[in-house]
C-alpha cells in the first residue's frame, strides 16, 4: 500500500456506512487518471456518496467524482506532499526496496569482451545494462554475483598474433597508448589487408594454440593480457565491477572434453571431413552447428560449455546479457544444453538488447567503423569542460550523462547514436538531473518546512512521482528494464527543477526528492556528482 492509499484508507476506514463496518475500504492510487489521485470502494457494494461524505468530513479531498461503485478523489496538494515526503524519509535508502520477488541468488553475466580490441559503444550499453540489472536485483533482495567472460581464445586472437608478427613492434607503453587500443589497431590492420596468406597463417596459429605450442601460446597471452589491462582501465572509468572474470583459454579444454564425450554417446556426430557437429532447429528447419572444426579446433560455444559447467551453482538463477544479434546463437546453444541435459539450463535465461546504429550504418569493428568507448567519454568530457556549465569533474559528469543517455532507451530497441543528440542531452536532460541532485543534497535556496508551495501543480506532480517510485522499481525489475528507472529520473528531475528554480519546495519535500534520486542513482550505478553547486542557473 503506497502513501496515498494509506492516507485515504486511514481517513475512510471509520467513515464507511455502518452496513459495511466490518468490510475494509479498498483504496488504490490511479496516477494516470484525470478523475483523481486515488479511488475507493467498499467491496464493490458501497454507495460512493457515503464514501464521499466520509472523505469530506475527513478533509482529504479537494473534489470527487463517481464512476459506478468507485469514488475518485482529488487530494489536497499539501496532504499529498506531506504523505509522500513522510513515506520516503521514513524508509530512507530502503524506500521502495523489496517491492518485487526475485530469486535468492542471481549470477549475472555481462560485458564479455573479445580481447583483441577496445570496448566500443555497444560494449558500454552491455555494461550499463548489466550493472543496472545488478542494482535492480540486489535492491529487490537477491544476492547478485557479477561475472564476465574474456574471450582470449579463437580465430580473432590468432589474427591479432599474425598482425603483430607482420606489422607490430614494442609494447603499448612504448607506443604510449592503452593496451586495448594497441591490440585493436593490429586487428583492424589485419582486416585492412585482404590477403589470403594472412588468413592462412592465422589458421596455422590457431592450430598451434590448440596443440599447446608454448611459443604461440605465449604470443597470444601477451597480446590478450595487454588488451585485458586496457579494458580493466575502462571498467574502472565507467564503474563496472565483477566478482570474477573468466578467460576462455582456461576452459576450452574442458569444453572439448564435454563435446567429445557427447559425440561418443551419440549426441553429436562427425562429418565426413572430421568436424564434430550438432543438428538444431531454426525456423522449423534443421540446421547444422559446428562445434569442432575438421582440424579439431573448437568454436566459441565449446569454451562457453566448459565455463558454464565449471561455474554452475545449484539454486542460482543465471542471467546472461547479450545483444539481439546473438539471440539465434544462444537459441542454438540452449538446444545443445537440452541435448546434454545440462543441469544449469532450467535456471538460465537471456536478457537481450538492441544493437547500436550509427548514421552511416551498423558498427563494424573489423572495418574500424565503431564508436570507441574511451574516445567517446573523452570527447564528451572535453565538451562539458568547454561549456563550463557544470562544476565538478567533467570526466565524472561525462560518464553519468552517457549512462543516462544510453539507459533511457528501452533495451529491446536499437540505440541510435548521434553525437549532436548526445551533446544536446548532456546540456538539457542530464544537466537538469545534476542541478536537482545538487539542490536536493542541500545546496541552494530553502523554504521553511511546511511552507505553502507557490507551484501547486508542480508540487502535486512531484508528490505523485515520489509516491509511485516503489511501483517503478517493481516494474523495472519484473521486466528487466532499467529504462523504466532512467526515464523516471528524467521525469522527476523535470518537475523538481521547476520547484528548484522557483524556490517553492518545503525542506522535507526537497530531502525526499534527494533521497529518491539517490535511490535511482544507486540502482542504475549512475553516480551524479553533487560536490559543488551547478555553476550557471537554468
Amino acid at each position: 500500500m503506497d502513501a496515498f492509499e494509506r492516507l485515504v484508507t486511514a481517513a475512510l476506514g471509520g467513515g464507511a456506512p455502518s452496513s459495511h463496518a466490518a468490510t475494509p475500504v479498498h483504496v488504490e492510487s490511479v496516477p494516470q487518471s484525470r478523475r483523481g489521485d486515488v479511488r475507493a470502494t467498499v467491496d464493490g457494494r458501497s454507495r460512493p456518496a457515503d464514501l464521499a461524505a466520509a472523505a469530506a468530513g475527513a478533509g482529504i479531498a479537494e473534489r470527487w467524482e463517481v464512476d459506478g461503485s468507485w469514488l475518485y478523489l482529488r487530494l489536497p496538494v499539501a496532504s499529498m506532499v506531506d504523505a509522500a515526503a513522510a513515506a520516503v524519509l521514513e524508509d530512507g535508502d530502503r524506500y521502495g526496496a523489496g517491492a518485487c520477488s526475485v530469486p535468492a541468488a542471481v549470477e549475472l553475466r555481462f560485458s564479455d569482451p573479445n580481447l583483441n580490441k577496445p570496448l566500443h559503444l555497444g560494449h558500454l550499453r552491455n555494461n550499463f545494462l548489466g550493472m543496472a540489472l545488478s542494482g535492480l536485483y540486489a535492491d529487490a533482495g537477491a544476492a547478485v554475483r557479477r561475472v564476465t567472460v574474456h574471450s582470449d581464445w579463437g580465430r580473432h586472437v590468432a589474427q591479432t598474433v599474425v598482425a603483430y608478427r607482420r606489422f607490430g613492434r614494442g609494447t603499448p607503453d612504448d607506443a604510449g597508448i592503452k593496451g586495448d587500443h594497441f591490440v585493436g589497431r593490429l586487428y583492424t590492420r589485419f582486416h585492412a589487408h585482404c590477403d589470403p596468406a594472412l588468413h592462412s597463417e592465422a589458421d596455422d596459429v590457431l592450430r598451434r594454440m590448440h596443440e599447446g605450442d608454448p611459443e604461440t601460446c605465449r604470443e597470444a597471452a601477451r597480446l590478450t593480457r595487454w588488451c585485458e589491462a586496457g579494458i580493466a582501465q575502462t571498467y574502472e572509468r565507467i564503474g563496472s565491477t565483477f566478482d570474477e572474470a573468466y578467460r576462455e583459454s582456461d576452459f576450452v579444454g574442458a569444453g572439448i572434453d564435454i563435446v567429445r564425450a557427447a559425440h561418443d554417446a551419440g549426441l553429436f556426430r562427425a562429418r565426413a571431413d572430421g568436424a564434430v557437429v550438432a543438428t538444431v532447429e531454426r525456423d522449423g528447419d534443421d540446421a547444422e552447428v559446428v562445434l569442432l572444426r575438421p582440424d579439431g579446433t573448437p568454436v566459441f560455444f565449446v569454451a562457453t560449455l566448459g565455463i558454464d559447467h565449471a561455474r554452475y551453482v545449484k539454486g542460482a538463477s543465471v542471467v546472461q546479457v547479450g545483444g539481439a544479434e546473438w539471440r539465434r546463437g544462444l537459441s542454438d546453444y540452449v538446444q545443445l544444453l537440452e541435448r546434454l541435459q545440462a543441469p544449469w539450463l532450467a535456471s538460465w535465461r537471456g536478457v537481450y538488447y538492441g544493437m547500436v546504429e550509427l548514421p552511416e550504418g551498423r558498427m563494424q569493428s573489423r572495418a574500424g567503423r565503431f564508436v570507441d568507448a574511451d574516445a567517446l567519454l573523452a570527447d564528451l568530457a572535453a565538451h562539458l569542460r568547454r561549456e563550463g556549465r557544470l562544476a565538478g569533474a567533467p570526466e565524472d559528469h561525462a560518464v553519468a550523462a552517457l549512462k543516462l543517455y544510453v539507459l533511457r532507451v528501452p533495451r529491446r530497441l536499437p540505440l541510435a547514436y548521434d553525437r549532436d543528440e548526445l551533446l544536446r542531452f548532456s546540456a538539457t536532460g542530464y544537466r537538469r538531473v545534476a542541478a536537482v541532485a545538487d539542490w536536493a543534497a542541500g545546496r541552494g535556496p530553502d523554504r521553511a518546512d511546511g511552507a505553502a508551495t507557490s507551484s501547486p501543480t508542480t508540487a502535486r506532480r512531484v508528490a505523485v512521482l515520489l509516491n509511485s517510485f516503489p511501483a517503478v522499481l517493481q516494474k523495472a525489475t519484473e521486466r528487466d528494464e532499467p529504462a523504466t528507472v532512467a526515464q523516471y529520473v528524467l521525469e522527476l528531475a523535470r518537475w523538481a527543477d521547476a520547484l528548484r528554480v522557483n524556490g517553492a519546495a518545503p525542506d522535507r519535500l526537497r530531502r525526499a526528492i534527494g533521497t529518491v534520486l539517490g535511490r535511482c542513482e544507486a540502482v542504475l550505478n549512475l553516480r551524479v556528482p553533487v560536490e559543488h553547486a551547478v555553476a550557471v542557473a537554468s
